[in-house]
């Protein structure tokens, strides 16, 4: 309630006058000998008209009535005293006037009874329309999850800020996701966007009496698109427990990183190194002997964006060597053991060692040859040995044991 006395006194105030809405038209007979008001001016608004009208000797007041044609029927819309000869229109309590649009005045004398004059003649007034949209709009293009939107300031001082609306299409309804506020300010950021996407935008003007206008023609932005992915990779296979990946760079000229992931066949990628982006080489260590691994790589740009995955490259690491095979021994006359056994069917083994055990629990290297038999010195009588023989390929690797093979030495 408070509200609204508030409301009716700042009407009070702007108009200068008490208005007082009554329904009262014009059609009603003038009954006080008054002669008509002249309607010297009238000033359109934005949603309002100012009238301005000579005085009447011996009036106690004025009222005006407004109507939306010359012949239509006027309605009062207030009234003044007798020293106001001007009446602001804002359309009363409950409303506004429109933009843009025509209304028709008469203003008419009072007696002291509250008695009607003669009418003045119409006026015909139209109230300014909304404002016009900024011109100029732009979107900027290649940026990471926001577009930038930028626009001509209005020149029309009624304009008090900006509304801006967007769309993924050009057709389709526009959402306003932005009120600006400042006839000056001409720049708005959109952020959180999709990257990669094209997004519609149109601007509106409002001014100080909360009018909007048209739509401007649509600008177009997109945001920022990932990254290419390496466009070929390669590996390097039969490497003794490692693979080398080889590719060629992403042709985006800002990548920041490369994210390296790696699976065996049937198993889910994960990934294992993050490397530079001037980077086009990586060494994988530590793998498993004649194991297939899948390879796949994805570009990040600087501002942490992603490419798709690359095509996927195979590599396999060189198998260990096959165990020689057909173990036999014997016991030398100077009670020495000699080990002989069939060369392993690997092509690059260069040597073999040579494990015994004795005692249950004693393991021991029991030498190297690089052929295909052994003497072993080291033996005691009356003692059990048991013999096993691995193979040692050129990248120094061992191949799984032998089959064993066991002798007691004679007393």
């Amino acid at each position: 309630m408070k509200k609204i006395i508030f409301a009716f006194l700042l009407i009070l105030i702007v108009s200068g006058c008490a208005q007082l809405n009554v329904n009262r038209s014009s059609y009603v007979t003038p009954t006080a000998n008054l002669s008509a008001p002249i309607i010297e001016n009238a000033i359109a608004g934005e949603r309002s008209v100012l009238i301005n009208w000579s005085s009447v000797p011996n009036a106690a007041g004025y009222e005006i009535f407004r109507g939306s044609c010359a012949k239509c029927n006027f309605v009062s819309t207030g009234k003044t005293d007798k020293n106001i000869t001007r009446y602001l229109d804002k359309g009363g309590l409950l409303g506004h006037l429109g933009d843009n649009m025509s209304y028709f005045y008469r203003v008419a004398a009072l007696d002291s009874s509250d008695n009607l004059g003669k009418l003045s003649k119409v006026i015909k007034v139209t109230t300014i329309g909304a404002p016009q949209p900024p011109i100029n709009p732009a979107a900027s293009k290649g940026k990471a999850q926001k577009i930038v939107i930028t626009w001509m300031p209005s020149d029309d001082p009624s304009v008090i800020g900006y509304k801006l609306y967007r769309s993924r299409a050009i057709n389709t309804q526009f959402t306003m996701i932005a009120r600006i506020s400042g006839r000056l300010n001409s720049l708005y950021v959109d952020k959180r966007l999709k990257n990669g996407t094209k997004y519609f935008y149109r601007i509106s003007s409002f001014n100080r009496v909360g009018a909007t206008g048209t739509l401007s023609k649509a600008a177009i932005g997109i945001t920022k698109f990932p990254p290419l992915p390496p466009p070929l990779v390669k590996t390097i296979s039969n490497m003794p427990k490692r693979s080398v990946v080889i590719w060629q760079p992403s042709p985006n000229n800002d990548i920041k990183n490369y994210y390296i992931e790696r699976s065996k066949p049937g198993e889910n990628f994960y990934r294992i190194a993050v490397v530079g982006g001037h980077t086009t080489r990586f060494i994988d260590k530590n793998l498993d002997a004649g194991t297939t691994y899948r390879y796949r790589i994805r570009a990040i740009d600087k501002d942490n964006i992603k490419s798709k995955y690359s095509i996927i490259a195979t590599a396999t690491t060189k198998p260990l060597p096959l165990a020689p095979t057909q173990l036999s021994i014997d016991e030398m006359s100077n009670g020495n053991i000699m080990i002989s056994w069939k060369k392993s069917e690997t092509k690059d083994v260069t040597g073999y060692v040579i494990w015994k055990r004795y005692w249950l629990v004693v393991t021991e290297e029991a030498g190297k040859s690089d052929g295909t038999t052994f003497v072993d010195n080291n033996v005691k009588r009356n003692t059990s040995y048991t013999y096993w023989i691995k193979s040692v390929d050129e990248a120094g690797q061992f191949s799984k044991n032998s089959k064993e093979i066991t002798i007691k030495t004679s007393k």
